[in-house]
């Protein structure tokens, strides 16, 4: 019976140990554990982490406002080569302010809007001439970046013809010419999409020195 006593004893020790060694184990995972949690929150709160407000759109971020492209710089560059005249047009509603850049010599009106990427609002740019031009004259568009309407005038600043031209910054050779079709003394080029807009049509009138006081027409 003491052999079996004895035995009886092992088997009790040998299953504290085991417990006893488990839960030493389980204590010290618990403890990694936490640790670990721990420094989680304590990385997470060292980490600044940008709002969305604090987020800026890359042009943003990389191009200072003074370099920013305006209708203000547009406008500063172009008035170094070409006067600046204001005007309107009259239509069968209303009288439309404009303000044109006047190419009226045979190195301005070659170059024209070439290299022009846009316009401030309601300004273009009028071609006026010495003489009256005979319907085959034309016009194109090479190196021009932005499409344009060109509208054909007679003496008396009458719209004679409207047109639509398109961009054209390929090779010369390549690109379309743009037939007046009927005599004109003067031409005015807008933006795309600006007579159709304000519901200029043939028949309207442009105002301005040349043919006239803009507030009497």
């Amino acid at each position: 019976m003491v052999e079996n006593s004895n035995q009886t004893d092992l088997n009790s020790i040998g299953n504290r140990g085991f417990f006893d060694h488990w839960a030493s184990v389980l204590g010290i995972l618990v403890l990694v554990m936490a640790i670990g949690s721990g420094l989680g929150i304590w990385a997470a709160q060292r980490m600044e982490v940008p709002t969305e407000a604090e987020i800026a759109e890359p042009s943003e971020a990389t191009l200072p406002p003074s370099l920013a492209p305006s209708e203000e710089h547009q406008d500063a560059s172009i008035r170094s080569i070409f006067a600046r005249v204001a005007g309107c047009i009259s239509t069968a509603r209303e009288s439309i302010p404009v303000t044109f850049y006047i190419a009226d010599t045979p190195e301005l009106r070659q170059r024209g809007l070439q290299g022009v990427p846009g316009l401030p609002e309601n300004h273009g740019m009028l071609f006026v001439y010495d003489s009256v031009q005979p319907s085959e004259s034309q016009f194109w568009m090479y190196q021009t970046p932005m499409n344009l309407d060109i509208s054909y005038l007679d003496s008396n600043g009458q719209i004679q013809s409207i047109q639509q031209m398109q961009s054209c910054s390929t090779d010369a050779s390549s690109c379309p010419r743009y037939k007046a079709g009927i005599p004109f003394k003067a031409a005015a080029e807008f933006p795309q999409g600006f007579y159709r807009n304000n519901g200029i049509t043939v028949g309207d009138r442009i105002s301005l020195n040349a043919f006239g006081d803009c507030s009497n027409s």
